[in-house]
């Protein structure tokens, strides 16, 4: 979106650079004929000063837009705000410097609506404030240079001054329309988002789900050589089908949970990605670095997890512990197959007595 508006206020600029060039060449033209086709030299100073001020406005709001564009020291708000103000303040001039010809009151309606991108209702309705007062202007004036005129400029006014509130209203339901399109699209982005984490993560454990970790292994795999081993590991708490029998699934959940938390902890998945794939089993792919110091974190992580009380169990023999399997590959292999591997260590390690990890 900032670079949209910038793209816009760098628009703008442009129109107003070719504005002010446009304006300035009919100016002079017009007042070359005027002097010399009608003649009336004594009237030239005027016509000189309405020549040259409203040229000098439009080079200030020129200017003034390019200095606020290119300054780093604004924020956006005050940029697009400063683009609309000179951009309907250019227009008011040409308007304004030339009421007597009335399509010119409705150009601030271009303006109106072509600001209306910035998505500010509260700039908009400025904005048509602005362009209310500048009809009120025009009237004014082209009512005092031709009195006999006054009802043509009045039915003018009141058009102009309809056609403006029109185009406000417009510009207000198109900006609450974006505004309801934007809010579905976050809402649908925050749902979106929400799914993705869902099948990402385990909701009981909130490590990654046996999807993720599949994908993610699979393209950690594809990586394998000699200089950047991958490697598998796959732990298992020890008797949770007695704990569940036992103490019953809720408890065995809080195990689980616990089990979650400290690998959250501990894990940083930089380097390493852990997920449940399986009721009570966890598996780890970490993606580079040293098997040896791999399987001292799952050491570590192996004492952590068997100090833990779990007050369920009652005042003796409360801990729980987990036996774990690892292996690494230095080739591309599937998934699957390293797996294979790694579940084979895990096995052996429930044979030797579990809460033991066991490197294969």
């Amino acid at each position: 979106m900032n670079k949209l508006e910038a793209r816009i206020r760098e628009l703008i600029a442009q129109i107003m650079v070719v504005g002010l060039l446009l304006c300035l060449i009919t100016d002079v033209a017009y007042f070359i004929y005027y002097v010399e086709k009608v003649s009336l030299l004594s009237e030239s100073p005027l016509h000189v000063l309405r020549v040259v001020l409203p040229n000098i406005i439009n080079i200030i709001t020129v200017i003034v837009v390019k200095t606020v564009n290119e300054s780093s020291k604004e924020n956006n708000i005050t940029k697009y705000w400063v683009c609309s103000i000179c951009l309907c303040t250019m227009i008011a001039n040409i308007a304004i410097f030339h009421s007597y010809y009335t399509p010119l009151w409705l150009c601030h309606i271009g303006a109106l609506i072509f600001c209306s991108v910035f998505h500010d209702l509260k700039l908009l309705r400025v904005m048509f404030i602005y362009g209310m007062l500048v009809i009120c202007i025009c009237f004014v004036n082209a009512c005092n240079s031709h009195p006999d005129e006054f009802m043509y400029y009045m039915q003018s006014a009141i058009i102009c001054a309809v056609v403006t509130v029109l185009a406000f209203l417009i510009s207000n339901a198109m900006e609450e329309y974006a505004k309801n399109i934007s809010e579905l699209d976050k809402n649908s982005m925050e749902r979106e988002l929400e799914l993705k984490r869902q099948l990402d993560f385990d909701p009981l454990t909130n490590v990654h789900s046996r999807g993720y970790v599949l994908i993610k292994g699979e393209d950690m795999l594809k990586s394998a050589n000699q200089y950047n081993p991958v490697t598998v590991a796959v732990i298992d708490v020890d008797d949770f089908k007695t704990i569940n029998d036992k103490y019953g699934h809720d408890n065995g959940d809080k195990v689980l949970k616990t089990l979650g938390l400290l690998l959250n902890s501990l894990i940083d998945e930089r380097y390493v990605i852990v997920g449940r794939f399986s009721g009570e089993e966890f598996v780890f792919v970490f993606n580079g670095g040293s098997v040896k110091e791999h399987e001292e974190l799952l050491d570590a992580l192996r004492e952590s997890f068997s100090m833990i009380d779990f007050s369920f169990m009652g005042p003796n023999n409360n801990k729980c512990t987990f036996s774990g399997g690892i292996t690494a590959t230095y080739e591309r292999k599937s998934f699957e197959e390293i797996f294979r591997l790694a579940d084979e260590a895990l096995f052996e390690a429930k044979n030797k007595g579990k809460n033991v990890i066991v490197r294969r």
